[in-house]
């Protein structure tokens, strides 16, 4: 047996398409922060060329990934319980949606918006809904921090041929060079960004994947490379802790975003790297997400390339 990548579809979503399902009553849960931002929804650009409206003066943009880079999506199918840490969101026609967040990874973006300034994007080949959901979920865990926006599979202008190009994005390879960043877990996208004169791209990195998970023998939930003895539970610790001092250890994003924060006139100094508090909002820290809804499920018409693994016979 080998790992292998399934193919699935997945609803495209029309840019005209109204707002995501919302309760008419409640306590509010599907915004990110109460009063500060759109909902996540009406974040999601319809067209690359209004990532300006968005990044105004301050242009200078972290786009990051969803599904393996910042959480994981998982079936309760085998499982005797649900691990601790297990999120929840809920799709507005009741279908549950279970997914763990990667230790460290909001802390990690939270020091970015707020202390280096940066813009915080996803850029995610799923569609409209799902990345709403996802997103949704993740402010929920991370009071006071936002996304300032969405790309996702049906932004007009945002890939080039399925691949994600930050020029398109940011206009020009130049500006996407000297102001835009890309974490991805697929080395194609990474790739696919800017390079210097020795053919080295200089504004993007790689970073292994969180996940995938799947019920183990026991009915626990196990990562399916330590499940398929791909690697051991030890070797998965600094994977998943990539994000802890990732401005630090990671060279690629430790020069782009000096280079970032000296065109500003501030110092990389005041940058302090590793976990923090986060004590913005009115959540107490380590509260679980109340469940949020998205829109609801169409009949599937093309397939996507999605982040989780199967097993495939051969």
């Amino acid at each position: 047996m080998v790992l292998g990548r399934f193919l699935r579809s997945t609803p495209p979503a029309s840019p005209s398409t109204g707002p995501v399902p919302r309760k008419a009553s409640g306590s509010g849960s599907e915004r990110a922060v109460a009063g500060a931002q759109p909902f996540a929804f009406d974040r999601c650009l319809g067209n690359a060329r209004d990532a300006q409206s968005f990044l105004g003066r301050s242009p200078a943009a972290l786009f990051v990934d969803l599904e393996g880079t910042l959480l994981r999506t998982f079936s309760r199918d085998g499982l005797r319980s649900l691990p601790e840490d297990t999120h929840f969101s809920q799709s507005a026609q009741g279908e549950e949606l279970l997914l763990r967040i990667r230790p460290h990874a909001m802390d990690f973006l939270l020091r970015m918006k707020r202390e280096a300034g940066l813009r915080i994007v996803i850029y995610t080949a799923t569609c409209r809904a799902s990345a709403t959901t996802k997103v949704e979920a993740l402010e929920r865990a991370c009071p006071g921090f936002c996304f300032d926006f969405i790309i996702h599979q049906d932004t007009l202008g945002a890939w080039d041929d399925g691949t994600k190009r930050l020029r398109l994005v940011l206009g020009s390879a130049e500006v996407a060079r000297q102001q835009g960043f890309l974490i991805d877990t697929k080395t194609a996208q990474v790739q696919g960004q800017e390079e210097d004169s020795r053919h080295a791209v200089v504004n993007a990195a790689a970073v292994e994947e969180f996940g995938p998970f799947k019920a183990d023998s026991s009915g626990n939930l196990a990562d399916m490379r330590t499940i398929y003895g791909v690697m051991s539970a030890e070797e998965l610790v600094p994977i998943y802790a990539v994000f802890k001092n990732f401005e630090v250890e990671n060279s690629i994003f430790r020069a782009w975003l000096q280079k970032v924060r000296a065109s500003n006139g501030t110092s990389c100094g005041s940058l302090r790297a590793g976990p923090r508090p986060i004590t913005d909002g009115t959540e107490e820290e380590g509260e679980d997400w109340e469940l949020v809804e998205a829109a609801s499920k169409t009949k599937p018409t093309e397939p996507l390339v999605l982040d989780d693994f199967y097993l495939v016979e051969g």
